[in-house]
């Protein structure tokens, strides 16, 4: 398939779902990028994905959602947050009493 083609057939389906918002191949990409990032893949995996060379160009195509942004801890709760370190280091206390 062409560009064109592509282009064409995204354009016909955008019009027959009554989407209001243009959408174009590009969106997808970006959508595409985005999903990725929240679903956990990092950023060189993304990059050989999208087929970019420079991580640079790679990073213009990455939205984070609000949603997403919203689960990040903050640094106060990360300090309240147990530490897998701490947590074996604790187990390993325990099992070394008598």
């Amino acid at each position: 398939m062409t560009a064109g083609s592509l282009h064409r057939l995204c354009q016909q389906i955008v019009t027959r779902s009554g989407l209001s918002k243009p959408i174009t191949m590009h969106t997808l990409r970006h959508s595409y990028a985005t999903h990725m990032l929240e679903a956990g893949v990092d950023l060189f995996t993304l990059q050989h994905l999208l087929g970019h060379t420079n991580l640079k160009t790679t990073t213009r195509y990455l939205h984070l959602s609000t949603q997403r942004l919203q689960q990040v801890p903050g640094l106060l709760e990360r300090l309240l947050l147990p530490t897998v370190t701490a947590t074996v280091a604790d187990r390993r206390l325990a099992e070394a009493r008598p």
